[in-house]
């Protein structure tokens, strides 16, 4: 079947997309794991909030960036909410974390995970003292000023840090800082200074099933024959911008790591679903792609785990794209 513009099938998906995930989870409802799928940002919240049959799992809900905010912070419900889920949550309303009135239910390594809190708030001198350093330094939000301030830097939690993609790598790869470096978060961040991993003096440090599965990681230096024996497959097998011609190269198809290959969203479907190949696939990685073939998928529905399925909205928003294309071929 082929595929119509990825517009129009957003402005469909916009409109109709919940009722037909509804749709296909009301068909398998017996097999979802309900304690989980609470937490599924692809989850229909009507499904969930307005039905009285199924307990709801408040720790999983309130961590769900899709859960209306109204419904869990309606007076009926607000004294289900579970803080260190609902500090972590991006959508939470920061008006309500924030408030004084909930300054005793806050739990401050959360906050400091959570790309939207305001950042004024974490640093004020009132509450600066809860940070949480390790948290802090992983969020993409965090202010680098003032983490790289001199008086915090004794605070500074490097292996968060050498991975938060937007640290100023040139103060983390300075003389002074070197011998902090966390190579392995370093090797893993897109943002790192590949020029300065592959340096000559720095390649004893390179770690290398980081580097493997790092989409920016340089190619021509990964593949050459000098680092062949370097490779870390299982983690190349999942990279989306290895070339798949080297990964499905008779010399390295058997080198191929299966888990990590079917989740790749690169990676060639047709290999994948060739008959030669099929007792190869790892199913609950394939539900994970976002290019899987839904059809094939549905064609083994004894092979589907539906834990991945009840976890992971990526399924689920493959069954809506799948559905439309099939309803909107038939109307064009």
């Amino acid at each position: 079947m082929k595929k119509l513009p990825t517009n129009l099938l957003g402005i469909v998906i916009h409109y109709v997309g919940a009722d037909i995930i509804s749709a296909f989870l009301n068909q398998h409802r017996d097999k979802l794991e309900w304690n989980v799928f609470h937490g599924n940002p692809s989850a229909p919240m009507s499904l969930i909030c307005g039905d009285t049959n199924k307990k709801i799992d408040w720790f999983q809900l309130c961590k769900n960036p899709n859960t209306p905010m109204d419904f869990l912070c309606s007076e009926l419900n607000q004294g289900d909410i579970k803080w260190t889920a609902f500090c972590a949550n991006p959508n939470a309303p920061m008006e309500i974390l924030c408030a004084d009135t909930n300054r005793s239910k806050i739990n401050w390594a959360s906050m400091c995970t959570n790309p939207s809190t305001p950042m004024n708030f974490l640093c004020a001198e009132r509450n600066n003292k809860n940070i949480s350093w390790y948290s802090f330094c992983g969020n993409p939000s965090a202010p680098m000023d003032f983490i790289c301030a001199k008086e915090n830097r004794d605070k500074i939690r490097w292996y968060p840090f050498c991975g938060n993609p937007n640290a100023p790598m040139d103060f983390i790869c300075s003389p002074e800082n070197r011998e902090k470096i966390e190579w392995a978060a370093l090797c893993e961040n897109p943002n790192a200074p590949m020029d300065f991993i592959c340096a000559p003096e720095n390649r004893d440090n390179i770690c290398w099933w980081a580097l493997c599965g790092n989409p920016s990681a340089p190619m021509d230096f990964l593949l050459s024959e000098e680092n062949r024996i370097n490779i870390h497959w299982p983690t190349l097998s999942g990279n989306p911008n290895v070339p798949m011609d080297f990964l499905c190269a008779e010399r390295n198809r058997d080198s191929i790591d299966w888990s990590s290959f079917c989740a790749n969203p690169n990676a060639p479907m047709n290999f994948i679903c060739a008959e030669e190949n099929r007792h190869k696939i790892i199913w609950y990685s394939l539900l994970l792609n976002p290019n899987a073939p839904v059809e094939f998928i549905l064609a083994h529905k004894e092979k589907i785990d539906w834990y991945i399925v009840s976890t992971n909205g990526v399924f689920l928003g493959n069954v809506t794209k799948y559905e439309l294309q099939k309803v909107l071929h038939s109307i064009l």
